[in-house]
């Protein structure tokens, strides 16, 4: 059974373990281990932590102590998944990958705006999320905006 004790102490955490006393931890690591171990997967805690990770990083940028931090990890984890997205369109396997000086008439002729539109939306979701949300990032056209966030 996890209990935890919320006396917070110079940032760490208290809590009992199958009635063993861990003290001092950090709280981030208490975290870490409520959602890496299986044990953990039901409990009250972890579902408590799941159910409000949302609120939790809104607060995390809301904060002036944290927002830089909180900010940097989230770039870097969207920059990971665009990148990762885009260099699995760029596989021969998606048809995507040719030469433009070697490129036939047939290939530059077979080649659709359209095709490549819905092969990013279903293949590469949040790529295709950021390219739409820059096309239609024009101030004037809010109406856009509310029919794309709706269609999302």
């Amino acid at each position: 059974m996890l209990q935890i004790i919320f006396h917070v102490p110079h940032g760490f955490v208290n809590f009992k373990y199958h009635g063993k006393q861990l003290e001092r931890l950090p709280l981030h690591t208490i975290l870490m281990e409520l959602l890496k171990r299986p044990e953990f997967k039901t409990s009250t805690a972890c579902t408590a932590i799941i159910h409000n990770a949302e609120a939790l990083v809104h607060f995390l940028i809301e904060n002036p102590n944290t927002c830089f931090k909180t900010y940097g990890v989230a770039f870097k984890a969207c920059t990971q998944t665009l990148m990762s997205e885009i260099v699995t369109m760029g596989r021969k396997s998606n048809g995507w990958h040719f030469s433009a000086q070697k490129a036939s008439s047939k290939q530059i002729e077979g080649f659709l705006i359209t095709d490549m539109s819905r092969d990013l939306q279903v293949h590469t979701p949040q790529l295709w999320h950021v390219l739409s949300a820059m096309l239609v990032s024009n101030p004037t056209c809010e109406s856009q905006q509310a029919h794309y966030q709706q269609t999302r």
